[in-house]
Order: structure tokens, then C-alpha cells, then sequence
């Protein structure tokens, strides 16, 4: 069984989603590609933490998502 065939049956047997599974064979897929078709049993942290560091970049920058203001409610009977 290849690596997406195990991926896949973990991903259906936790019962998410097609478009999750997608998403996770696609992300592994390019992982791969970026690091030269090698095989992830073959690649240690040095090489996750260089992929981490350009995907997600520096969040130093990035602020708290803002929560909505509540809009005043009415609260009389007219």
C-alpha cells in the first residue's frame, strides 16, 4: 500500500470528509514535490521545519482576529 493509499484510509476510517481528504493527499503531494520526491519516512525535522518556516512565514506581524461588535437591541414593547 503507497503513502496516499494510507492516508487515505486513515482520513475515511476518522470519517472526514472527500474535499478533507483532498486537501491532505494534495498538501502531502506537494510536500513531496518541494522536497525533491523524496519519500517522508526519509526526511527528519530539519526538513519539515524549512517547509513550515516559508509556508507559514512570520506571524510575529499578525494581529488577533477582531470579535463583531453586538448591534443594540431594542428592548421596549411599542
Amino acid at each position: 500500500m503507497n503513502l496516499f493509499d494510507q492516508v487515505r484510509d486513515v482520513i475515511r476510517k476518522k470519517h472526514y470528509s472527500i474535499r478533507t481528504e483532498q486537501a491532505y493527499v494534495n498538501w502531502i503531494r506537494q510536500y513531496i514535490l518541494f522536497q525533491g520526491k523524496r519519500h517522508p519516512k526519509d526526511m527528519g525535522e530539519k526538513e519539515i521545519k524549512h517547509v513550515l518556516r516559508i509556508d507559514l512565514g512570520d506571524f510575529g506581524n499578525m494581529e488577533r482576529a477582531k470579535k463583531p461588535e453586538r448591534l443594540p437591541t431594542d428592548q421596549s414593547r411599542d
